[in-house]
């Protein structure tokens, strides 16, 4: 373990510097031993993280400072790590960023920086939920899972027009034929019995 031990041991030269210090920037590991996510089925090693970001480079320089800060965000504690730890404002987190919705649930969002195990999009999502990340680490996130998770805009459906009631007639808009009267056939029936009436008149008159 050369970084950690360069002090200690008095060696000469410059200390190698890892690509990502697991404790944050000027803080120091003292527990290689710890366990992070204990008790999970994704324990670690402090030391095994360690040495990775010892040996290797971070997967993407454009978001070193993100992905490094999500490792520190979880090794932080459990390794027992000195100095003051980083502060982080920790929001909830869309990973396909506002207005935009996963479409394939099932795929690899990101490598967990920590255990390297792949983490799907779902689950990633759920995790963004619950506001365990900061702005910061969303945006590394969001750049890992935006292609795999199928990211694609909210599309807002088409609002149906609403029906207007049909009005019902009121009393002035109904129209009475003028050949109809309101009483009737008793009206017809009068005017037929006059009528007769009054050719009888007139034949009793020739008579």
């Amino acid at each position: 373990l050369p970084f950690y031990a360069f002090e200690s041991c008095a060696c000469s030269g410059v200390a190698p510097e890892p690509a990502c210090n697991i404790c944050g920037d000027g803080n120091r590991i003292q527990d290689m031993g710890g366990i992070i996510n204990e008790g999970s089925d994704t324990e670690v090693v402090c030391g095994d993280v360690y040495n990775h970001y010892l040996t290797n480079e971070v997967d993407d320089d454009t978001y070193n400072d993100a992905q490094c800060s999500l490792v520190v965000s979880e090794s932080f504690d459990p390794c027992g790590c000195t100095g003051e730890k980083p502060a982080q404002e920790l929001d909830t987190c869309n990973i396909c960023e506002d207005g935009y919705e996963i479409t394939n649930y099932d795929a690899t969002a990101i490598k967990d920086p920590i255990t390297h195990l792949p983490v799907s999009c779902r689950e990633m999502s759920v995790i963004g939920a619950g506001s365990n990340f900061s702005e910061t680490q969303c945006s590394f996130v969001r750049s890992q899972a935006s292609i795999p998770c199928g990211c694609t805009m909210v599309t807002e459906p088409t609002p149906q027009p609403t029906p207007q009631p049909t009005p019902q007639p009121t009393q002035s808009d109904v129209v009475i034929p003028k050949s109809v009267n309101t009483n009737g056939a008793f009206v017809s029936g009068m005017n037929v019995l006059q009528s007769i009436l009054f050719m009888c008149a007139s034949i009793v008159f020739m008579y």
